[in-house]
């Protein structure tokens, strides 16, 4: 007898349509996030323990129990899915040896990003990767848990909500379970950002953005890697920065120190670190930062809940400011500032609703130029218990995502644990940087946090 239907829910609202139509055309894969975790003293790894904990989310958090069908149509729409087999969704890969974890969790992280979630309609909009360290040494190095999330159903924010309920389901020991097949309760899937803020603009925003449209700023010395391309097909490079806990908390004093925060000052040094290494030639004397912004804090209740509630910001940076990263981050602060002040009116994504074709106006961006420089999407601080005395605990966060063929030249994904490490993931498209130019950002960027950190101190 035929299984009967699943059951239909609600089409992708405007902001989560721009990301189903991006993986739709191959144009972005998924965001994804992923933690070093730590065992509890002398307790051997057990699949059953984590596969309870995931058990325990799905039963919270209706985007994990929905899949999307439709998606290269105009009447696409989620699906509530019935049962899910955690064979399918979530792979164990073991180490050889401990120096070479970080290189396979690398690799997992490129090539996750790098295609997209396959069997929609069957299978849920996310994918687990456990990667082990031989036996003899979990105990002391813990266990990499990376989760890949496909954006149309939960933003960079949602990922740390993951990670965060996932650590207390761990601790919990009534959530071990041996079974791998998961019966997915019926939850409501959260109503979209629309449905939530009003969006509204006022006419000069709507006839400013008409404007920009037809007579586009100059664009005469900004640098924005190679031109829009989507061939060969999207493929995502990735470098990992991660900083000690020293660094990150010298950081922060520093930042306190100058009237500022640690997201405006890594913009400040990712822009001192680019112009360091591109040619002061006269191409490269403007930079341009696309920043998303979380809308969780004009919704109620949206702490917990994983969804799609962003926009987006564009802040600018010369080279004759770079040597002052200082007086940059507290501009950059004050833009910030003067962003979420404004409340939920006149975002850019309001505009969304005017594109009335999401695939033509990606296609029609291959071959120009783009217009942002460097991508800084902080995704926030996770308490991961790193000083609990017993139970699991996270020493480390790492945001990281897939390249955005329309979008800008680098992305830089920021991330931290409570008392703990700051991680920094660097993802670019194949073709548009060089791996040796990004390898020289991020040597410069490393060598510009320790002296902003230091700062602190003198």
């Amino acid at each position: 007898m035929a299984e009967a239907p699943l059951e239909q829910l609600r089409a992708p609202g405007i902001l989560e349509q721009w990301s189903t139509t991006r993986h739709d055309i191959g144009f972005y894969w998924s965001v994804g996030m992923t933690g070093r975790y730590h065992l509890p003293a002398s307790s051997p790894f057990d699949s059953a323990i984590l596969f309870g904990a995931v058990h325990t989310l799905i039963s919270s958090h209706a985007p994990l129990g929905v899949s999307l069908v439709g998606e290269n149509t105009a009447a696409a729409h989620f699906v509530q899915l019935k049962r899910i087999d955690l064979r399918e969704v979530v792979e164990f890969v073991r180490a050889k040896d401990l120096s070479e974890r970080d290189d396979v969790l690398g690799e997992i992280i490129s090539k996750r990003h790098s295609g997209p979630f396959n069997d929609l309609g069957k299978l849920p909009l996310w994918r687990l990767y456990v990667v082990l360290p031989p036996d003899e040494d979990i105990a002391d190095a813990g266990i990499d848990i990376a989760l890949f999330l496909h954006h149309g159903v939960a933003d960079g924010a949602s990922a740390l909500i993951f990670h965060r309920d996932l650590l207390a389901a761990l601790n919990d020991p009534s959530a071990s379970s041996s079974s791998h097949i998961i019966n997915v309760p019926r939850l409501p899937l959260p109503a979209p950002l629309e449905s939530r803020l009003s969006l509204s603009l006022s006419w000069w925003t709507i006839a400013r953005a008409l404007y920009q449209d037809i007579f586009p700023p100059s664009t005469k010395g900004l640098w924005t890697g190679g031109a829009v391309t989507n061939t060969p097909a999207l493929q995502t490079h990735h470098i990992p920065l991660v900083l000690p806990p020293s660094t990150l908390s010298a950081l922060l004093s520093a930042c306190r120190m100058n009237g500022t925060t640690v997201t405006a000052v890594t913009e400040a040094a990712i822009a001192k670190a680019l112009f360091g290494v591109l040619p002061a030639d006269g191409n490269a004397e403007q930079l341009t930062c696309s920043v998303p912004i979380s809308l969780r804090r004009f919704i109620s209740d949206s702490d917990s809940v994983m969804g799609d509630f962003y926009t987006g910001e564009e802040h600018h940076f010369a080279r004759a400011d770079a040597d002052d990263p200082w007086a940059v981050a507290r501009r950059i602060k004050k833009e910030l500032v003067d962003k979420i002040a404004a409340g939920s009116k006149n975002l850019n994504i309001g505009l969304l609703r005017y594109v009335s074709d999401l695939r033509k106006y990606f296609t029609g961006k291959v071959g120009k130029a783009r217009t942002t420089s460097f991508e800084v999407s902080n995704a926030g601080v996770m308490d991961g218990k790193i000083d609990a005395q017993s139970g699991w605990r996270v020493t480390r966060l790492a945001m990281s995502q897939s390249a955005a063929v329309v979008g800008s030249a680098i992305e830089f994904s920021v991330c931290s644990v409570k008392g703990g490490e700051l991680s920094i993931s660097v993802n670019w498209q194949e073709g548009v940087v060089e791996r040796g130019f990004v390898e020289q950002v991020v040597a410069l960027l490393r060598t510009e946090i320790d002296s902003l950190s230091s700062s602190s101190s003198n």
